[in-house]
């Protein structure tokens, strides 16, 4: 194969969801569902259940929280509530709803 048989992956420009924490002026950055690297995606693609949405939420939702505390180890000291509107927002931001997988969100 030569070099103009190569398919060439080009380097997007990722997009991120910035946030503030409560009393912290600091701004943390996470990328959008479409901008995860594939290692993160897998994980959330892969909590698909047999349909139990309840299932499915709780897997997306322990999914999200780890995807923010990795990047803002003080979204633990948030409460459910605040953690939901982050949560909320994101998925908005990212265009994506529980049920719908980032490779679909296109």
């Amino acid at each position: 194969m030569n070099q103009d048989e190569v398919f060439q992956v080009v380097r997007k420009k990722i997009k991120t969801f910035d946030f503030a924490l409560p009393g912290s002026k600091k701004v943390y950055h996470v990328p959008l569902l479409k901008d995860l690297p594939m290692d993160e995606t897998m994980q959330i693609t892969g909590t698909a259940s047999d349909g139990d949405v309840t299932m499915l939420n709780i897997k997306a939702t322990s999914f999200i929280y780890d995807l923010f505390s990795k990047r803002a180890p003080d979204v633990g000291k948030l409460t459910q509530e605040e953690f939901g509107d982050l949560f909320h927002a994101y998925q908005e931001a990212s265009g994506a709803t529980v049920g719908e997988s980032a490779a679909s969100s296109d």
